[in-house]
């Protein structure tokens, strides 16, 4: 028998080599990126533009280039933009499943794991042949790379995960844990480290120059927008 595994969703792994170095900046930084004891995409999402951690996002850049050519694509045709990211601080609650459809790619950058807060990150199939609906759930004997809908891949110290931000994932616990309200919230160095401390974020691909001539489909130069007022502020 040949088996085709056709299709697959691609989700890259890289590891950061200035990982312990890095911590020296986040240490620095990370307390004046939390509001009221937490840190999270709604209350400080453009971490991005913190100069300290420029490093970081470098090595990203440089993953995602890496990852476009897993697909022969050049990011020299590309620009790719940083539109958010924040850090994300759990100790006790995970994060539930979600996606980030609002974007390209994704990413999520482990800086710092305490020994005693464990979590992976889980990932969902965004569409699951099968003869029919809950078909592998009811008869499969075993897990493999041909039944399973969803897939734990370890969350490490200085590993960074890139993937299309249509892909459905959430935060897992490796222990049984009781259902807490929230996460301890930050007020100190001391509560920070004790942390599981990941940079997580969004960006979206443009072209670098303009290809309508021979392209139909893509996002064009941020250069070519152009922003409209509202009508009503039109008639201000």
């Amino acid at each position: 028998m040949n088996t085709h595994a056709l299709f697959p969703t691609t989700i890259c792994e890289f590891e950061y080599d200035k990982s312990s170095e890095f911590k020296e900046n986040l240490w620095e930084v990370a307390l004046s990126h939390i509001k009221d004891g937490y840190s999270n995409e709604t209350n400080a999402p453009y971490l991005h533009h913190e100069g300290k951690l420029r490093d970081i996002y470098a090595f990203i850049t440089k993953s995602i280039k890496e990852y476009l050519s897993v697909f022969n694509i050049s990011l020299e045709d590309l620009d790719f933009h940083i539109s958010k990211s924040y850090f994300n601080l759990v100790d006790k609650l995970p994060n539930p499943k979600h996606h980030h459809l609002d974007s390209h790619m994704s990413f999520i950058y482990y800086a710092h794991i305490p020994d005693d807060v464990e979590f992976d990150i889980k990932f969902f199939a965004r569409d699951m042949p099968q003869p029919h609906s809950s078909f592998f759930d009811i008869f499969s004997k075993g897990w493999n790379w041909h039944n399973s809908s969803s897939w734990v891949l370890k969350s490490t110290e200085g590993c960074l995960f890139l993937f299309p931000g249509s892909v459905v994932h959430e935060v897992v616990p490796l222990n049984d844990i009781t259902s807490p309200e929230k996460n301890t919230p930050v007020h100190t160095l001391e509560d920070l480290k004790k942390m599981r401390i990941s940079i997580a974020g969004d960006g979206m691909f443009t072209f670098k120059h303009m290809y309508q001539a021979t392209r139909t489909h893509g996002v064009h130069p941020i250069s070519t927008w152009k922003t409209f007022p509202a009508p009503e502020a039109a008639q201000l």
